[in-house]
């Protein structure tokens, strides 16, 4: 089965890059974590569905380096950085049925965590992750699946 592999290797990726970081920081190895970025950026976009962690507006939300995409039920929204400002850019389907379910499609192996703030009431664990999300019947009989490789959102 996958999941063990997979989580074997974010594992490791993750450890490399606490450890490039580490050394980068004390300036023996400045292309580290750069590098480690760079192989991070490779696996597979995860779309989390929110329980709390983002505005209620959002259904699902994916990370990737430098920008953040959300997914509300009628709109996706990319925000990410300009200079230390964050910048938004929104799409959505003309005529799109304001009902279409949306839905976590083609579940992956990990979960995500949400430590936000100092009260565990807020926190948010265990979260199941997707490699994609889907709004079912978006038109008559359409439906249109977001996925994402490379760091990159695909349709």
């Amino acid at each position: 089965m996958r999941s063990n592999s997979f989580n074997a290797i974010l594992f490791m990726l993750v450890i490399l890059l606490f450890l490039s970081g580490a050394v980068s920081a004390s300036g023996q190895n400045a292309g580290g974590a750069a590098a480690v970025r760079a192989e991070l950026s490779k696996l597979p976009l995860s779309f989390i569905p929110n329980q709390g962690q983002a505005d209620p507006a959002v259904l699902y939300q994916a990370k990737a380096e430098g920008h953040t995409i959300f997914f509300t039920s009628n709109n996706v929204v990319l925000v990410t950085d300009n200079n230390g400002a964050p910048v938004a850019f929104s799409t959505t389907v003309a005529g799109a049925n304001p009902t279409a379910a949306v839905i976590g499609v083609d579940p992956l192996p990990g979960t995500a965590n949400f430590f936000i703030g100092n009260d565990p009431l807020t926190w948010r664990s265990g979260l199941a992750t997707y490699g994609g999300v889907e709004y079912h019947n978006i038109l008559p009989g359409v439906d249109l699946t977001y996925r994402g490789n490379n760091g990159v959102l695909k349709r």
